[in-house]
């Protein structure tokens, strides 16, 4: 399978150091920090009310697999639900047609599965709430604008003890300006290097992840995850998100393990109503 092109215009931006400098030792420029901390705020206040509607399509190249569903994600602050329907599959072991349920509420959590012939579910299992958090993420990463699937907000990550800040820079891309976040992130393992990560963020569209870069793993199972974000509309000064190109590639041969495409339909950016947080709407 062919890999994704990262945007041409990245190769040839123009990386000045004015305004935010770098950050050293782990520590963040206190400009920066200081405009990203509410903008990243208000990202996770809009995304945590919110339902979205679209398509996602995950393809395995090695294994020649491949998923495509149909997705609703509903939120209500802590209340998150997302409902996946199979449209098409080549050995990842899903029924066409045949529906899950992922729901996170703070009163219980389960997942539900419905078959391609049901008129209710066949089988619903109780999990814990951080356990249906988990599998909502990483069912449809919608929430990349201002986090990494199972870190907590970009900015709490870049505080963490392993990791150091190399620079946050200004760039510009096709006549955009951008902001540039890279950084070393230890793998906890001696004598093993630092893994080099890098972030853009798009200040016109709320301090929002317009690309990313980071690297996993050690030795021969080093892991690059790539993604290209894209949006369309703001709310209260949030970007609405519209679609993810995200793709792993592993070892000096950039072998692509994994390739995600995310399309967006529809953004509500209002709370779900609580009628889809009750055990009866699955």
């Amino acid at each position: 399978m062919r890999r994704p092109l990262v945007m041409p215009a990245l190769l040839f931006a123009i990386a000045t150091c004015l305004g935010f400098g770098s950050a050293r030792g782990g520590d963040l420029p206190r400009d920066f920090a200081t405009k990203y901390q509410p903008a990243a705020a208000n990202m996770q206040k809009v995304y945590s009310n919110a339902t979205i509607i679209g398509t996602l399509k995950r393809e395995f190249p090695p294994q020649k697999k491949l998923l495509e569903q149909r997705y609703i994600y509903r939120a209500a602050g802590i209340n998150v639900r997302l409902d996946v329907t199979t449209t098409a599959d080549h050995g990842m072991g899903h029924v066409v047609n045949s529906s899950e349920a992922f729901i996170a509420t703070g009163i219980g959590s389960l997942t539900a599965y419905t078959g391609p012939t049901s008129d209710v579910f066949d089988t619903a299992t109780e999990i814990s709430y951080n356990q249906a958090v988990s599998r909502i993420e990483n069912g449809c990463p919608l929430l990349t604008p201002y986090k990494a699937v199972g870190e907590t907000s970009l900015l709490e990550m870049l505080k963490l003890p392993n990791v150091k800040v190399d620079s946050v820079q200004k760039i510009t891309i096709e006549g955009e300006p951008l902001v540039k976040v890279t950084y070393d992130e230890s793998s906890g393992q001696r004598n093993q290097p630092a893994h080099r990560s890098w972030y853009v963020l798009s200040p016109s569209e709320g301090w929002a992840v317009r690309e990313y870069s980071r690297s996993t793993g050690t030795g021969d199972n080093i892991v690059l995850h790539r993604g290209i974000l894209r949006y369309d509309g703001m709310h209260d000064g949030v970007p609405l998100l519209s679609h993810i190109e995200c793709w792993q590639e592993q070892g000096a041969k950039r072998v692509c393990l994994m390739r995600e495409t995310v399309d967006i339909s529809s953004f509500s950016p209002l709370p779900a109503d609580d009628y889809w947080f009750t055990a009866w709407t699955f």
